[in-house]
């Protein structure tokens, strides 16, 4: 006799209720006796079958039922990896019914803009570091560090002006406050492309540049939460929020593992060096105001 679960109809009622209540046997060769049950389960995209092995009830996956892979090493690496894909999409992806529809075509093209930002800032940095080393040869380091700081500084001082002084405007229209300051983010950003080639100008230049990335940074923390909020099917706005930050975390990395093998290709060349990011730059920011 095969044992049923709570609920589940067995014999002729079974077969009307469910297309699978036909109980069957599979052999497995050496192993074991099996017999599936006229039920399963959904498990993250795999599809999961009870079966009877003469002792107790388990979860088996219906193609390594189908291919009788349950526990060659082939199948059971699968199932392992199967399970991996599963944790990893529950770590990024908050689940479909907290989410609107929407959500699904502003994810993909919000992670495309942050891979462009994210690559423009890395090769930014580069022609920064690179104009501070064509410094060196007429200041300390310790000038080149100062430099550094002061330009901080300054972009720091305008981002804290922006957000006491126009946030509150920002609710009137967040599409378009958010892509004008996107707008002004890259525009701005192009004098740092510059530092190589005039680094006697490296604070001036990137001074302006701060400022510009200020005000897009402080328009950004500002409208976000709004997006997300307009986003959630249900009071979940914080595990969407997380799930962007991991998200994010992801195309970074993926953005500077990009970044340095641009550079890498050029490593032999200083002309290369400082042209690479300046070439690249402009096709980065039109895909990422396009995104």
């Amino acid at each position: 006799a095969v044992p049923t679960l709570a609920g589940v109809p067995n014999g002729a009622a079974a077969s009307r209720a469910l297309p699978l209540a036909s109980i069957s046997s599979l052999s497995t060769p050496g192993v074991i006796q099996l017999e599936k049950l006229p039920f399963g389960l959904k498990q993250g995209h795999d599809t999961l079958r009870y079966v009877w092995d003469g002792s107790q009830v388990q979860a088996f996956d219906t193609d390594a039922l189908q291919h009788g892979s349950i526990d060659d090493p082939l199948g059971l690496l699968k199932r392992w990896l199967g399970s991996q894909y599963d944790k990893a999409y529950k770590a990024f992806v908050p689940r479909s019914k907290d989410v609107t529809p929407d959500y699904w075509q502003w994810v993909k093209w919000r992670l495309s803009e942050r891979f462009c930002n994210s690559t423009i800032m890395n090769l930014s940095t580069q022609s920064m570091l690179m104009a501070l080393g064509l410094g060196a040869k007429k200041s300390i380091a310790a000038g080149a560090a100062i430099n550094w700081l002061l330009k901080d500084g300054v972009g720091r001082i305008a981002r804290m002006t922006v957000a006491t002084n126009f946030c509150q405007s920002f609710d009137s229209d967040l599409k378009r406050i958010r892509f004008l300051t996107a707008g002004i983010q890259q525009a701005t950003t192009a004098f740092e492309f510059l530092t190589p080639f005039f680094p006697q100008y490296f604070l001036g230049l990137t001074s302006i540049a701060g400022v510009g990335r200020a005000v897009s940074l402080a328009t950004f923390v500002a409208v976000q939460p709004a997006f997300q909020r307009s986003l959630c099917s249900s009071s979940n706005l914080a595990d969407v929020t997380a799930k962007s930050q991991a998200q994010h975390m992801l195309v970074d990395m993926l953005s500077l593992g990009t970044s340095a093998t641009m550079m890498y290709l050029v490593r032999d060349s200083v002309r290369g060096r400082m042209l690479m990011p300046i070439v690249a730059f402009p096709l980065l920011a039109v895909a990422d105001l396009f995104a």
